[in-house]
């Protein structure tokens, strides 16, 4: 949705030179290097990008640590993301997982908006 929104801008403000770009690289996990870098630290969780799980939870702790809800901290299932809206385990979060997580996203992103302003 964000890149047809991106698309749909620039179309329309291209007379004024205005170029919208949707920097994908941000969430996108492989694109980002954060998959490899979690299995590079011998991480072994499934879905590590899960809502409320590892990586969510450590960008948490890293960013907003009082917006971590301790009591919700553990391993879930499927069934546990349609009551409590959290998947994947977040029992291994940490902030530096997290600071480390983050800039990684930064890192992807600036380096596709780079590429995009060429």
């Amino acid at each position: 949705m964000q890149k047809e929104v991106a698309e749909k801008l620039s179309k329309e403000w291209q007379a004024e030179g205005v170029r919208v770009i949707h920097v994908s690289n941000y969430y996108d996990p492989n694109e980002n290097g954060q998959l490899a870098w979690l299995k590079s630290q011998g991480e072994t969780e499934t879905d590590p990008e899960a809502h409320g799980g590892l990586a969510d939870t450590a960008e948490m702790l890293a960013a907003y640590p009082d917006g971590v809800r301790e009591s919700l901290r553990g391993h879930f299932t499927e069934a546990d993301m349609l009551t409590l809206g959290a998947g994947g385990s977040s029992e291994h979060s940490t902030k530096a997982m997290g600071d480390s997580l983050l800039e990684l996203k930064i890192q992807g992103a600036v380096k596709q908006i780079r590429a995009a302003s060429k």
